[in-house]
């Protein structure tokens, strides 16, 4: 994507981890866009992850940590030794990844960096305000002719 808007979003607590959350996410955005690359951090880094994005037709471009081998075997192994063999080519593509951090940064410039609430519901409801605001700052029309509920 050429701008900074949120294509999906899942808000849990601040103990759930990161990984599982990837193929719903990539999932929810594969049904309004079609995916050409996606950039994620070594958090994200497995084989199941790797093949929800091209399963979509799309190519993953995540860090590897510092012990990965191939060993995994599969899409991981290719992207590894593409990683290994090609790794100013693959680290392009990671890097990509940036854009996503410019967009919490100017999401915390414009609204905070916290979202307070004492109960779930008028948490996330306050979180969507800012994310549609957010998003019609940066791309007027994606939400004209949708009904938000």
């Amino acid at each position: 994507m050429k701008t900074n808007t949120e294509t999906a979003i899942r808000i849990l607590t601040e103990y759930a981890a990161d990984s599982p959350q990837f193929a719903p996410l990539v999932t929810e955005t594969a049904r309004t866009f079609a995916i050409a690359e996606v950039s994620a951090d070594k958090a994200y880094t497995s084989l199941e992850n790797f093949e929800t994005v091209a399963g979509f037709g799309g190519t993953a471009f995540m860090a590897f940590k510092q012990n990965a081998t191939g060993a995994k075997g599969g899409l991981f192994q290719k992207m590894f030794h593409y990683f290994q063999y090609k790794q100013e080519e693959y680290m392009n593509h990671y890097h990509k990844r940036s854009n996503v951090e410019s967009t919490f940064s100017m999401m915390k410039r414009k609204f905070g960096d916290a979202v307070r609430s004492k109960r779930p519901f008028p948490f996330f409801l306050k979180f969507e305000l800012w994310r549609m605001s957010f998003n019609s700052l940066f791309s007027p029309s994606i939400y004209v002719g949708q009904t938000v509920t």
